[in-house]
């Protein structure tokens, strides 16, 4: 029988998560990514670290800079995607599944990538360059996600959402990952062991005084805490949640005690 000299077989072994992180802006992604997983290193593009995270000390690859990306990558921290590209080419491989890579977003690198590509195939309304227009993204996207999910490490790649409405109504119809063209969204959970969309909601805790009570007179006041969960199984308005989670519960605590593990020390 023969071998082919180019097929592997598939890494079985493979322990590590490849999770992409839906939500709208505000939802608490990138908290949560940072809190949950095991040695983070923020890859971020966005340059919107949640305030409360900025004094923590995260190792944070600063490809929003323009500064620090010349100054990392030299000529190639021109353009945001080249710098992107030099970093995971020459640091990719070496991170660990004790580490966690967080790319943060691939909204804005979707951003990135059309403004390279337009200066480079511009678009037009219709005919042979609009059409090597799109070809030339969707190639650079699916490069970008194979590299990612090549990675030996723990990876979690923000997202941001749209929301689809009815015209007539203005009803949510359906919620989407953010990105252009109609074969995109639904494309991109294949490139992941698990599609969760973020939930950050409002939990009201048993009631307590004002303090001090006895000099102002006040009342008793409705206090919250903010429970930050994960939606793993899909619904109507969000049918590409994906998890290796076995549950049967539709959402789940953002814990890494989620997946089943323990959490590394």
């Amino acid at each position: 029988m023969y071998q082919s000299t180019f097929a592997e077989p598939l890494n079985k072994d493979d322990k590590t998560i490849k999770l992409a992180l839906v939500g709208p802006p505000g939802s608490g992604k990138t908290y949560s990514a940072l809190t949950t997983f095991p040695n983070p290193i923020l890859v971020d593009l966005d340059n919107n670290l949640p305030t409360e995270l900025q004094d923590k000390g995260y190792n944070t690859i600063k490809l929003w800079d323009e500064d620090w990306r010349k100054a990392k990558f030299g000529a190639k921290g021109a353009r945001v995607l080249s710098s992107l590209i030099e970093f995971m080419t020459k640091e990719g491989r070496f991170f660990t599944e004790e580490q966690t890579l967080i790319f943060d977003s691939v909204s804005a690198i979707n951003d990135h990538l059309e403004a390279d590509v337009e200066s480079d195939t511009p678009r037009q309304p219709e005919g042979d360059r609009n059409f090597r227009y799109w070809k030339a993204h969707q190639m650079w996207l699916s490069m970008f996600l194979q590299a990612v999910r090549a990675l030996s490490c723990n990876v979690v790649v923000i997202c941001h959402e749209d929301e689809l409405r009815d015209p007539n109504t203005n009803m949510i119809k359906a919620r989407r990952i953010q990105l252009p063209g109609k074969k995109t969204s639904p494309r991109l959970p294949s490139f992941f062991n698990n599609v969760f969309r973020q939930v950050r909601i409002a939990l009201p805790v048993k009631k307590q005084p004002i303090i001090p009570a006895p000099k102002t007179g006040a009342k008793e006041s409705e206090q919250y805490n903010i429970a930050y969960l994960w939606l793993i199984k899909p619904y109507d308005n969000f049918d590409i949640a994906r998890t290796t989670i076995v549950t049967d519960k539709k959402m789940v605590m953002a814990t890494y005690k989620s997946f089943g593990l323990d959490k590394p020390e």
